[in-house]
């Protein structure tokens, strides 16, 4: 039989098999060219990712996210990162007009994160720090993600579920 992954093993493997590697992680389906194989594949993953989140049961993983976004959301609140909120939020436009300008400085700072864990890339200081600075970028959206939506972690889970089903880089994005 041919190589695994090649366009030959592709054309002669089952399903059945091609399902059994993407399961495995031992196959990720990116070559140019076998765009019809690929996307069997690539709905053979999704399909097993759908299978995994209803194994995981969804309601424990979503109570378990909330949890982890309001643990994030108080701490960032008793360090001193929310000192600042409107309280008059919905009483005057004005105040929800400095809502709004608050929120977007949170969105800047997660951004903020999401630069620093490039520049850690791009500086090559290893995985740990790169590591380091991606949990502060999901601390930072779980932080936001919890004011916002209460119940973020639902919102999580149905989010990612809602991946699953779409398109192949859907909205015609190049990466």
């Amino acid at each position: 039989m041919a190589e695994v992954g090649s366009q030959k093993w592709m054309e002669e493997a089952s399903k059945e098999e091609v399902e059994a590697y993407l399961a495995e992680g031992r196959l990720r389906m990116v070559s140019v060219g076998m765009e019809g194989q690929a996307e069997r594949a690539r709905q053979a993953e999704m399909e097993v990712l759908r299978q995994e989140i209803a194994s995981v049961g969804f309601a424990e993983v979503s109570t378990r996210l909330t949890w982890l976004a309001s643990v994030c959301h108080r701490t960032m609140r008793a360090n001193g990162f929310w000192t600042h909120f409107p309280a008059v939020a919905g009483e005057t436009e004005l105040g929800q007009l400095f809502q709004r300008m608050y929120l977007a400085t949170k969105i800047a700072l997660i951004h903020e994160e999401g630069s620093e864990a490039l520049r850690c890339l791009r500086k090559d200081e290893g995985a740990a720090r790169l590591q380091e600075e991606l949990a502060d970028t999901i601390i930072r959206c779980m932080d936001l993600g919890h004011l916002v939506a209460g119940d973020f972690g639902q919102v999580l889970v149905d989010k990612m579920n809602e991946n699953t089903r779409r398109p192949y880089r859907h909205g015609g994005r190049a990466f």
